[in-house]
């Protein structure tokens, strides 16, 4: 009995990302899934309260897995993670972005095109409020403690410079860019953010300081 139920979710789950994926949260309705699935309004209704419960339940893995990556930002210090400045770590990052991504495709498709009306609707500008407010928080520490250090990031560029990296995840998706093109075109952009940021970091001087604080 409990494989068959379990079946019958698979199905429900299967269907829904097959409608959702055809025409949005916004216009995909219950009886489309319902028809879809092979089952019935009452099984839709023994595992879903509604639609939204539905929709997160097929992207559960990637949102959870968005929340351990944000999460797990927001509580490093970055002020001690010194190797964070270089472009070694850069690199690093791009290879770890790409393998995100390419790994959990289908869903940031569905969360970055077709979740509108969803209660997920927000979780792009969610993601890039809370990296940029990590971002800002440090750069301020950074003006605090090394005042002659002409740090000159505002928190209008970082919003804006977030907000670019999130649009070219969502443009590597929208052209289903290969796993070794993304690595290539990230590559690139870790080499403009490092570059393009070390003359507003006072050319990173204060790294020379920051171990001794």
């Amino acid at each position: 009995m409990q494989l068959k139920k379990s079946n019958i979710k698979r199905q429900i789950l299967k269907a829904a990302r097959k409608e959702f994926n055809k025409k949005g949260f916004y216009q995909t309705k219950i009886r489309d899934i319902v028809e879809n699935s092979s089952s019935s309004i009452g099984n839709i209704y023994v595992y879903f309260e509604n639609k939204n419960d539905i929709f997160h339940e097929v992207v559960r893995p990637t949102v959870e897995e968005l929340e351990r990556i944000i999460s797990e930002y927001e509580t490093m210090d970055h002020f001690k993670e010194v190797g964070r400045w270089t472009l070694e770590w850069h690199h690093k990052f791009a290879e770890l972005a790409a393998r995100f991504i390419d790994s959990n495709r289908k869903n940031l498709k569905l969360l970055l095109f077709k979740s509108q009306g969803s209660r997920l609707e927000g979780l792009k500008e969610e993601f890039i409020d809370r990296a940029t407010a990590v971002n800002v928080k440090l750069i301020q520490r950074l003006k605090a403690t090394f005042p002659d250090a002409k740090i000159l990031v505002s928190e209008f560029l970082m919003h804006n410079y977030i907000s670019f990296l999130i649009n070219m995840a969502s443009e590597i998706l929208m052209h289903n860019i290969s796993y070794d093109q993304m690595i290539e075109y990230f590559n690139e952009l870790m080499i403009f953010e490092h570059y393009g940021f070390k003359p507003l970091m006072g050319d990173f001087d204060f790294l020379n300081q920051i171990q001794q604080v």
